[in-house]
């Protein structure tokens, strides 16, 4: 591994070879956990406490990959605001937004979800047989709510390796927005179905997905209201509606 040359204890069973999954983790400095209630082995990507200058530059050129000339965006060069997947432990990434965003900022304002699009551990098998560990990349995305509603207002913060490496602005704080007197939309889902249904006489509606927000611009309710239907023709279509609330 790396040029080093590693040996493990084996097994030979009836003819086969096998490893233990933990060894082969630690090796690779991951960490093997069981969970015998779930009956599920997870692996999660050791931290380092000291990143080496080769992982270094490895973070900084993955990192342009997520960069955007056209977004507000801001990139973390300092390899120290560290994350573990799925961990909520967000000390050090709400500690980064106070030193340098926003000296009042508070996670717990904000809904924080997640979510990975390689997962924890993503193994490629490629042309030559070998398995690549890919380094797991996470997103979180920081959310204000006014009431139940997600607004427009919040982070969006690119986890690479452990480490966060990028901050995307989405909309800003409207010092307009005054929760004692705000008014919540009444309409119901099912009345929203019907206004959607409005545009499509005629065909077989067979789903509605609905999707309620708040424009922190403009300082609205809306709701995106995504219809699946049948054509007259037999055709399966999808089409989205957006309501102001």
């Amino acid at each position: 591994m790396n040029e080093v040359k590693i040996t493990l204890s084996g097994y030979n069973i009836n003819g086969y070879h096998y490893f233990s999954v933990r060894d082969i983790a630690e090796i690779a400095d991951f960490e093997c956990t069981w969970d015998k209630d779930k009956n599920t082995m997870s692996l999660h990507k050791v931290l380092k406490e000291n990143i080496s200058q080769e992982d270094i530059n490895n973070l900084n050129e993955l990192v342009k990959e997520y960069i955007d000339d056209r977004r507000k965006q801001i990139v973390i060069n300092d390899n120290d605001i560290r994350y573990v997947a799925k961990s909520k432990n967000y000390d050090e990434i709400e500690s980064y937004f106070k030193n340098n965003i926003n000296r009042d900022f508070n996670i717990n304002d904000f809904v924080v979800e997640e979510y990975s699009p390689l997962g924890d551990v993503v193994i490629d098998t490629t042309d030559t047989g070998n398995n690549v560990i890919q380094l797991p990349l996470n997103m979180l995305d920081i959310r204000y709510y006014v009431g139940e509603y997600r607004s427009s207002y919040g982070y969006h913060v690119t986890v690479i390796h452990g480490y966060a490496k990028l901050i995307d602005y989405l909309d800003e704080w409207n010092n307009d927005l005054h929760l004692d007197n705000i008014k919540f939309p009444t309409i119901s889902d099912e009345e929203l179905k019907q206004k959607a249904a409005a545009y499509h006489p005629g065909n077989k509606i067979t789903d509605y997905n609905i999707v309620r927000s708040f424009d922190m611009k403009t300082l609205s309710f809306e709701a995106y209201v995504s219809v699946n239907f049948i054509t007259k023709d037999g055709y399966y279509v999808s089409e989205g509606h957006n309501f102001t609330l």
